[in-house]
């Protein structure tokens, strides 16, 4: 499984509400699970994804984190390493900012830069050359490892994804046991790779409306990735892009929409947060006015997708239906008072017989 993003608030086009968007449907908050952290040992444990954490550690360079850890012994325990760029970004919770995290069970953690053990594929000009997360507001990127920054130690066995097709347009992660559509969204089919003029980008609100609508493998609850299931897709072993050959072909440069609206540090509400494909980092970009992403949709089978709202039809009250007292016809030479004195008796004895 992946770990809730700990976003609880919806977004539209400018600002973040709380309370759902029919307009805006199965964002992030429509599908958050509970963290399930413990303390233990002087640690916290993940019992979602069955690991351990270490407290907070010092900065250090890059290049001596593996030594710190095989001498670490928080707990007692003496098997500590550094985690993987999506471990550490599992610890996540967008609910809090600075630090980004959940201070009950992650106390004295740095609104600051922490180091992963994963380092960088690609061949970038900078020396980028390790994974880093940002705890003031769970930022993911890359960083030289000559650098000195945070470290939080964890324990337990890494988890890879492993995909499977399913020959009906889906792919399965069989280490997260998500979903996902094999083809990215597309305007025109027959420009898969299409990048340059962006004819399969899609305002963030159309994005996920058509989630809504989607068929594929005879399923109906598919919805935009949230940010953490976006980025479970990035293999930073590969680069441009950085995904497994089973989601080719990918646009170069794309960037793609997740359902996650945080709020940013700066009180800025009026984005969402976004994976670039040919390397994997995040960032947030607008969600109104004319900005265009690329989207993947992806289902959990273990969640239920949000009912979609009905409008119900107007009821149509009939008119009353008006019925006009009967005629009294007297017979000939008799009056209506006469007539009605001589044949009431009649009627009611009738009615009591």
């Amino acid at each position: 499984m992946i770990n809730p993003t700990g976003i609880n608030l919806w977004g539209n086009a400018d600002v973040l509400i709380p309370s759902a968007q029919p307009a805006f449907p199965r964002q992030d908050a429509d599908y958050q699970k509970p963290f399930n952290f413990a303390h233990q040992d002087g640690c916290t444990l993940d019992a979602n994804l069955s690991l351990m954490w270490s407290p907070s550690c010092p900065q250090i360079p890059g290049a001596s984190c593996a030594a710190y850890a095989t001498q670490a012994r928080f707990g007692g325990y003496a098997d500590w390493r550094m985690p993987t760029v999506k471990e550490l970004e599992s610890i996540i919770d967008f609910s809090h900012l600075n630090p980004a995290v959940d201070p009950t069970y992650f106390p004295g953690t740095q609104a600051d830069i922490y180091w992963s053990g994963t380092t960088d594929a690609s061949s970038n000009p900078f020396g980028y050359s390790t994974w880093y997360v940002d705890f003031s507001n769970g930022a993911v990127s890359r960083t030289p490892s000559s650098n000195s920054h945070y470290v939080r130690l964890v324990r337990g066995a890494p988890a890879k994804s492993a995909y499977r097709s399913n020959g009906d347009g889906t792919v399965t992660d069989t280490t997260t046991g998500l979903m996902w559509k094999k083809d990215i969204e597309m305007n025109d089919p027959a420009q898969p790779a299409e990048w340059q003029a962006g004819v399969n980008t899609f305002l963030w609100q159309a994005a996920l409306q058509r989630a809504v609508t989607d068929r594929t493998g005879g399923h109906a609850d598919w919805h935009l990735a949230n940010i953490k299931e976006l980025r479970s897709l990035v293999d930073e072993s590969r680069s441009k892009p950085a995904l497994d050959p089973v989601f080719t072909p990918t646009p170069f440069q794309a960037t793609f929409w997740s359902s996650s609206p945080p709020e940013d540090v700066s009180g800025y509400q009026n984005y969402a947060l976004t994976v670039n494909a040919d390397y994997g980092n995040g960032m947030g970009m607008l969600r109104g006015g004319n900005s265009k992403r690329y989207a993947r949709f992806v289902r959990d089978a273990g969640v239920v997708a949000p009912p979609v709202p009905v409008v119900p039809p107007p009821v149509i009250t009939p008119p009353p239906v008006v019925v006009a007292p009967p005629v009294v016809v007297p017979p000939a030479g008799e009056t209506k008072d006469a007539y009605r004195a001589r044949i009431t008796p009649l009627i009611l004895a009738i009615l009591n017989s």
